[in-house]
C-alpha cells in the first residue's frame, strides 16, 4: 500500500520490510483490466486487446476454507469431541462441486446437526472458526449408527454456496443455498491492534 503507517506495521508485525515492485494503484488497476478484458465478449475487444489477452490464464479460487462439523469416534468407537472438517479446501478452482460422506454416530439417532463453516486458515477446532449457518437434518429412528450422511458443497463463481446433507438410506436432505461475501465483516479492534 501507499500509506507509510501501513507499511511500518506490516513490517513490525511480520519482521520484514514490504516488497515494493510496483505502484499499487497501477497494479490494481491492471489486474481489473485484465480481468474485465477476459470476462468480455471477444467481439468487444480488438485485435491487439485479443491478441494480448490470449496468453492469460484466469483462474478463480475458494478464498477460504470451507467445511462442516463433524463427532471424532474414539479408537473403542465412542463418540468424543466435535471438530471441524474441511468439505472445499481454499485455493480449490472455481467452480466447483465436492462431496464428503461422514456417518450417525449412535443407536437410534433421529437428527443430525449440520453446519457449513468458514475460514481462512485449515482449522479443526470449530471455537476458532466462523459458523456461517446451523440447522439439522432429521433421520428415521431405529437404526444402527454408521447410516451414510452425505456433504455435498457447490460454490460458483458468483460466491453462492449450495450445501446439501443427505442421509442416504432414507433420502431425507436438509439444503440451504448461501450467498458468500468477499468483505468479511471486519472486527474495528483487531484493526486497532495492527496499527501499533
Amino acid at each position: 500500500t501507499c500509506v507509510p503507517k501501513v507499511e511500518k506495521s506490516v513490517e513490525k508485525v511480520f519482521g520484514k520490510v514490504p516488497l515494493k515492485v510496483a505502484n499499487p494503484d497501477e497494479v490494481i488497476a491492471l489486474g481489473a483490466a485484465i480481468y474485465s478484458g477476459l470476462k468480455a465478449s471477444k467481439d468487444d475487444l480488438n485485435a491487439a486487446q485479443s491478441g494480448k489477452l490470449d496468453s492469460v490464464e484466469l483462474k478463480e479460487i475458494s478464498n477460504h476454507y470451507f467445511g462442516t462439523d463433524v463427532v471424532r469416534k474414539t479408537s473403542q468407537g465412542q463418540s468424543s469431541s466435535k471438530f471441524n472438517s474441511v468439505v472445499i479446501p481454499k485455493g480449490h478452482s472455481l467452480p466447483c462441486k465436492v462431496a464428503k460422506n461422514y456417518v450417525t454416530t449412535r443407536d437410534n439417532q433421529t437428527s443430525v446437526s449440520i453446519m457449513v463453516t468458514q475460514n481462512a486458515v485449515e482449522e479443526t477446532d470449530l471455537e476458532k472458526v466462523t459458523v456461517i449457518w446451523e440447522g439439522s437434518l432429521n433421520v428415521p429412528g431405529g437404526r444402527s449408527a454408521g447410516k451414510t450422511i452425505e456433504v455435498t458443497y457447490e460454490y460458483t463463481e458468483d460466491e453462492r454456496m449450495k450445501c446439501s446433507f443427505v442421509d442416504v438410506e432414507s433420502g431425507l436432505r436438509s439444503d440451504v443455498d448461501l450467498t458468500l461475501s468477499s468483505a468479511e465483516d471486519v472486527d474495528s479492534s483487531q484493526i486497532e491492534k495492527f496499527f501499533v
